[in-house]
């Protein structure tokens, strides 16, 4: 049972290395080939990845035993260090980049860390982020062995074309294998990540797709559509011409039949690009939505603890530098130079809008009540001059209004980021 004199935390660790980096991902990470690999490492990536990945993790280890988790602009409010004992874990979340590359003596390593500095439910959901091309058997029964009871498997797709075109390491062949290894190595809680509108992708592939997963019978599916993100490789090849964006029609005649697949197999949409089977959505993911409070550690990873939302710097150099210098020095003792970036202290106004957007993600929505108790206000009146503009959604049924909340209907999904950028 949750210890309930204390506050839920999410712990959400970022390992940032990649075998190869994906052409649509805009996430932070670092592969061997690449000159930012080889800028940090001075190194190729036969001499130098895997001594890259034990400096991370060794790093990692030192950032939660120093305890150096909030940034110096938090302590000039009063907050002088991250309190762990004031929290009860009831999730952790590796992810990436490819967490999968990390050994089993490293995961377990950063766990028993974890599990030393805070105080871990005993039942906290713990999901380690995977590519099919980079587990075996024996890493899986390692995994598990170190506490790990929830893989999350970055598929994407089953057809191989795609596969290849998207800049995945792994086939059709070894994602369906290592699916049978995640049930042989005893995992009883399984995502699987899929990616709609790829670029030339026909609404039979993605169908095919679809229910390929589903035949695959895993207790979670995260689905998204492609999203073309500046600085990545399919931005650049988009705007060389290379392929069309999918027509916003073709986008939602496949997230639309998505919907309709999904729900009709047993699965509880219980987020606009979620969905599970009951008693299995993803806990940490839930806390991103449900304005709960959650910690980063790693390069990249980002914090929302106290009402200060900071991020650590995106360098995996910078972070492991960071730590061989001052190993040794005690809790939050020289690391709040230039470990952290982007460190804000939300208003009423950001708390509020913050809540009500990642709230408008669920399909219950809004809270009346639950805004109400977190913000001493009633909702429609802290959003008095936003009325009009709720209303006109709400005559075109983009939403649903009633006495417990405000929430979205199917057809305002299509038009969430207008809707939900009323409240940012």
């Amino acid at each position: 049972m949750p210890d309930e004199s204390k506050k839920s935390l999410g712990i959400y660790i970022h390992v940032p290395f990649c075998v190869r980096k994906c052409g649509y991902c805009g996430f932070y990470s670092i592969a061997p080939r690449d000159d930012v690999f080889k800028e940090a490492f001075e190194d190729s990536f036969d001499d130098a990845f895997e001594d890259a990945l034990e400096k991370y993790a060794i790093a990692v280890e030192k950032q939660i035993l120093n305890g150096s988790f909030l940034p110096r602009e938090v302590a000039t409010f009063g907050i002088d260090h991250f309190d762990a004992h004031k929290y009860s874990v009831d999730s952790i979340f590796f992810g990436g980049g490819t967490p999968s590359l990390l050994s089993t003596e490293y995961i377990h390593k950063i766990l028993n860390v974890v599990d030393s500095t805070f105080s871990v439910e005993k039942n906290a959901e713990i999901t380690i982020e995977s590519n099919p091309g980079t587990l075996t058997l024996e890493k899986l029964k390692g995994y598990k062995a170190a506490g790990i009871n929830r893989i999350s498997l970055g598929i994407q797709s089953f057809n191989d074309d795609e596969l290849l075109q998207i800049g995945r390491i792994h086939d059709t062949k070894t994602a369906l294998k290592t699916v049978e290894l995640c049930r042989k190595a005893g995992f009883e809680n399984l995502n699987l990540d899929l990616i709609f509108s790829l670029p030339n992708q026909s609404f039979e592939i993605w169908e095919s797709n679809l229910k390929k997963a589903i035949s695959l019978s895993p207790e979670h599916l995260s689905i998204y559509g492609l999203q073309l993100e500046e600085g990545t490789e399919f931005f650049e090849r988009f705007n060389a011409g290379e392929f069309d964006e999918t027509s916003d029609e073709l986008d939602r005649k496949m997230y639309h039949r998505t919907c309709d697949i999904l729900v009709d197999s047993g699965f509880e949409h219980y987020e606009i690009s979620n969905w599970a089977k009951p008693g299995f959505e993803c806990r940490h993911n839930l806390k991103y939505w449900q304005f709960d409070e959650y910690l980063g550690i790693g390069p990249s990873a980002a914090s929302f603890v106290d009402g200060f939302r900071f991020e650590v710097q995106p360098s995996v150099k910078d972070f492991i530098s960071n730590y061989e210098e001052n190993m040794d020095k005690p809790r939050d003792a020289g690391q709040r130079t230039t470990l952290f970036s982007d460190v804000h202290k939300n208003t009423l106004r950001d708390s509020a809008g913050e809540f009500a957007f990642t709230a408008l993600r669920t399909p219950d929505g809004i809270s009346f009540d639950k805004f109400k108790k977190e913000f001493g206000v009633e909702f429609l009146k802290f959003y008095e001059k936003e009325k009009p503009e709720i209303e006109r959604f709400k005559t075109l049924g983009d939403v649903e209004i009633d006495e417990l909340g405000l929430r979205l209907t199917r057809k305002g999904i299509d038009v969430s980021n207008s809707i939900m950028a009323l409240f940012v």
